[in-house]
């Protein structure tokens, strides 16, 4: 994807959907990573409203991609992947460097809460989701803190 590529939501074949141009906006660019489309585009909508730019990734595979390709600032990763699952792409993310990483995934068994923070996660999020905790980022890394509105929407 070229700078001169405008968009809020990318995919890993580069196309948009509308917005300001990537690596000229001074916003934080977050990689959505779901499998389910209507949670990408719901959550995709919210966080464009709050003023970040938006990478989305249906699959580990693709993911993976995407953060090679456009480094983002924060990742939101679902568990339940095809092909490479979740906590995999939460290790591998981890093993190349310190980029946030919130797990957002229906997985509420401590458990997976566990694994997810030893696989490497930030935070752990359970779906589903209220808009004012994805938006907290802040707490993930010190580095990314974001204003948080006030209202709340579920997603």
């Amino acid at each position: 994807m070229s700078a001169m590529n405008t968009a809020h939501e990318h995919n890993a074949a580069g196309d948009a959907t509308g917005g300001s141009v990537r690596g000229v906006s001074p916003r934080t660019t977050l990689l959505l990573v779901d499998d389910d489309h209507r949670i990408r585009q719901a959550l995709t909508l919210a966080l464009v409203d709050e003023g970040f730019d938006v990478l989305a990734a249906a699959s580990g595979a693709e993911a993976l991609t995407v953060v090679a390709q456009v480094p983002p600032d924060l990742v939101l990763l679902d568990l339940m992947l095809p092909g490479v699952d979740g906590l995999e792409v939460c290790r591998r993310l981890r093993a190349g460097g310190d980029l946030p990483i919130i797990i957002i995934t229906a997985r509420t068994d401590s458990a997976d809460v566990i694994d997810g923070l030893e696989a490497g996660a930030d935070d752990y999020v359970t779906k589903p989701l209220i808009a004012l905790s994805v938006l907290s980022i802040g707490t993930a890394k010190p580095s990314t803190a974001v204003q948080v509105p006030r209202e709340r929407a579920t997603v």
